[in-house]
């Protein structure tokens, strides 16, 4: 089904739900713990690691119920809707300016980002597998996924440029520091509602009834689903895959603060600037990314992306990074892989859901992606931990004004080796990951006829489904 550019648009824009909330997190969230709320780098790492994990254990049990849920408005944006207000609450309550210290405010925020991740379970895995369920169409998944994530790029320059801005404000207009991330945290809350609900509103009615359709002799158990969707060999290397490319991107994306502000020297209107032309660089690098995946394959976008960042990197690691101009320069090559992978992640989780829908008979859009989901959150959660850990390891002084050039030297090595060696590891993974377009539009045009009753072959992609290379007919 072709989809319009309106409803590409209006899709994209539920995409605020899940970028701000996740830029806000792994941005500012651990620098927030250690420069403002005034928790040490190691007690930090571990507050980010402890609710950070318990996302990743609710993301298997929201996908299976987005699977499974049944109501006269569909089964993806009902679970939407029940998320995003208390998601973006929650936005607010984890940067909120309250007068707390030592144990209480401990646990005040790991509980706060606790409750914060399990929201943003409930509203973004429906809403990743609802644009798996708009189209079949191997471009038009490769080109719904680029309207997300060019608002994706939207967001993040507003949720990324925007707390420095606010904070720059503030802070001249003789407000404390606390009181201006609550400000953040409350801005950035209300632009995540809307959004969600124009999305909800403008989606009405464009999931494709025949997969959302849920018979109650379909429904499994949770181990069921895993021990199904883990049978499928591209599955096993898209998880592995997603837990190293993220475990090197996130403890770049949470020094990358750090090193703006100690290793390069910029004050809070500067650091705005670069979250404002490092979102233009992300903006502007989804549609390269995307056209090289249509027009070629999204394996070959992905592979190449990431091996010129690997060099890149390693590069960098060496010269250093102390200047406006540098950091500019390394965001450029640190985009280009981050873009492959945050746009085609999960186009290669709705080819897993092709898979499993031929060979299972059930389109589990939902569980697929939270499995992923709980791979990149369990990467994420070991890195925030890593990351604390490194900082304090290195010699990071959160009350100091200037670090010692071994902390530096530490915080320059986890903005480059770190995503380096996870690109590396992501493209040795990758490149025996076996779907190219051409076997794929050979699988759906076979499930569609094996739904019809119809004879198909599975020549063309019988390595997908592991099944005889044989002619057969569906029996309905």
């Amino acid at each position: 089904m072709k989809l319009s550019m309106k409803t590409q648009l209006s899709y994209g824009i539920g995409q605020a739900g899940d970028t701000i909330p996740y830029c806000m997190f792994y941005t500012f969230f651990l620098y927030f713990l250690t420069d403002v709320a005034g928790i040490g780098p190691a007690m930090a790492g571990m507050i980010a690691l402890g609710a950070v994990c318990l996302d990743a254990v609710t993301a298997p049990v929201c996908g299976y119920l987005s699977d499974n849920l049944r109501t006269k408005h569909g089964r993806r944006r009902p679970m939407m809707a029940i998320g995003i207000l208390p998601l973006s609450l929650t936005i607010f309550l984890i940067f909120a300016p309250l007068p707390i210290s030592g144990v209480i405010a401990n646990f005040y925020y790991l509980i706060m980002a606790a409750m914060f991740w399990i929201f943003y379970n409930i509203y973004v895995i429906p809403y990743m597998s609802l644009g798996g369920e708009m189209t079949t169409d191997y471009n038009g998944r490769n080109n719904i996924r680029m309207y997300n994530m060019i608002g994706g790029g939207i967001f993040m320059l507003l949720c990324t440029s925007g707390p420095m801005y606010v904070l720059d404000r503030f802070l001249s207009m003789g407000y404390s520091e606390r009181f201006s991330w609550g400000i953040s945290g409350a801005v950035f809350g209300v632009i995540t509602l809307v959004c969600a609900m124009i999305c909800l509103i403008a989606t009405k009615g464009k999931e494709n009834e025949s997969l959302s359709q849920v018979p109650e002799r379909n429904r499994e158990s949770i181990s069921v689903v895993l021990k199904e969707i883990f049978q499928i060999p591209s599955y096993r290397r898209l998880c592995l895959m997603t837990v190293m490319i993220v475990f090197g991107f996130i403890i770049a994306s949470t020094a990358l603060v750090y090193l703006l502000t100690y290793n390069c020297g910029l004050d809070e209107a500067q650091q705005s600037l670069y979250w404002i032309i490092y979102a233009v660089i992300y903006t502007a690098a989804v549609p390269i990314g995307s056209s090289i995946a249509n027009k070629y394959d999204k394996k070959k976008a992905f592979l190449l992306g990431n091996i010129i960042a690997v060099f890149a990197m390693a590069y960098f690691a060496f010269a250093g990074i102390s200047s406006f101009s540098a950091v500019i320069v390394y965001t450029v090559f640190y985009q280009l892989a981050s873009t492959v992978f945050w746009t085609m992640y999960i186009t290669f989780a709705y080819d897993v859901s092709a898979i499993d829908e031929y060979k299972n008979g059930k389109f589990r859009a939902g569980s697929i992606i939270a499995i992923v989901s709980f791979c990149q959150k369990f990467g994420s959660a070991v890195a925030m931990y890593a990351t604390g850990s490194l900082l304090a390891i290195v010699g990071y002084n959160g009350e100091a004004a200037v670090q010692s050039q071994q902390a530096l030297d530490g915080i320059n090595l986890l903005c480059t080796v770190a995503p380096a060696a996870g690109c590396f590891i992501a493209v040795a993974v990758m490149v025996g990951y076996p779907v190219s377009r051409k076997k794929y539009d050979a699988l759906i045009e076979a499930l569609d006829a094996k739904k019809e009753g119809k004879d198909f072959s599975e020549k063309e992609f019988a390595d997908l489904v592991k099944s005889p290379l044989a002619v057969s007919t569906y029996e309905a």
